[in-house]
């Protein structure tokens, strides 16, 4: 057995046995293991090519009208998304299906609201 002070009142000590103060003590470190494991670790393989700023700049333009670019289109294509973000200065290369990535991903999650005809 071992003196030790509970938090809630620090001029009163209680004795507690070694093998819980042991037990505690893997706890923590067990629970430390667990955060260290859970934690997100460089992986392996090439890094992304885009920051988080350019893939939102080029959404923010996805969600822009393309004729305000003087693009002669009424809907964004990836081949004109990409090539937009070229001339923009956003990156400096992204291939067309990339940037197709990018229109798929920014989607609205929503369901399709059904219009139905009133009889």
């Amino acid at each position: 057995m071992r003196l030790h002070g509970d938090g809630e009142n620090a001029g009163q000590l209680k004795l507690k046995p070694l093998a819980a103060i042991e037990a505690e003590a893997e706890d923590k470190e067990l629970g430390e293991y667990i955060i260290t494991l859970l934690s997100d670790q460089p992986r392996s393989g090439t890094p992304g090519k885009f920051t988080a700023e350019q893939i939102c700049q080029i959404v923010a333009m996805a969600c822009e009208k393309p004729e305000e670019y003087d693009r002669p289109v009424t809907h964004w294509t990836p081949v004109e998304l990409a090539d937009e973000a070229i001339k923009q200065g956003i990156v400096e290369s992204i291939s067309a299906r990339h940037a197709g990535r990018f229109l798929k991903g920014s989607r609205s999650q929503a369901e399709p609201v059904s219009q139905l005809a009133e009889q």
